[in-house]
């Protein structure tokens, strides 16, 4: 609980984290969530971010491997990147690389 993550709060902040919905565990065929409603959370997710500048957010996607939630590394480097990201937001060095030079550090 390092970063106080909440077992069954599946989106919005807590603890030193901001949780954003990518698979629905209830299903089997994936990706389960539509892009539509994760940028949706990821432009709440950076609202929150600007609001708290002074805190550093971490993002766990990796440019390297695969997500259990169907969408491939760029897919979700697309998504993070279709809004200003936040300069208080961290990403892995890889998937940084894929942000399309959009606001990445």
């Amino acid at each position: 609980m390092r970063f106080g993550a909440i077992y069954g709060k599946a989106s919005g902040p807590q603890g030193r984290c901001f949780a954003i919905i990518t698979k629905d565990l209830t299903k089997k065929k994936h990706p389960s969530i539509p892009k539509d409603f994760i940028l949706q959370q990821i432009c709440d997710f950076y609202l929150f971010a600007e609001r708290y500048w002074d805190l550093e957010f971490l993002i766990a996607y990796s440019g390297v491997g695969t997500n259990l939630n169907g969408y491939s590394n760029q897919d979700m480097a697309d998504m993070f990147s279709q809004f200003k990201i936040p300069n208080n937001i961290v990403f892995e060095e890889e998937f940084s690389k894929l942000l399309n030079g959009k606001n990445s550090k």
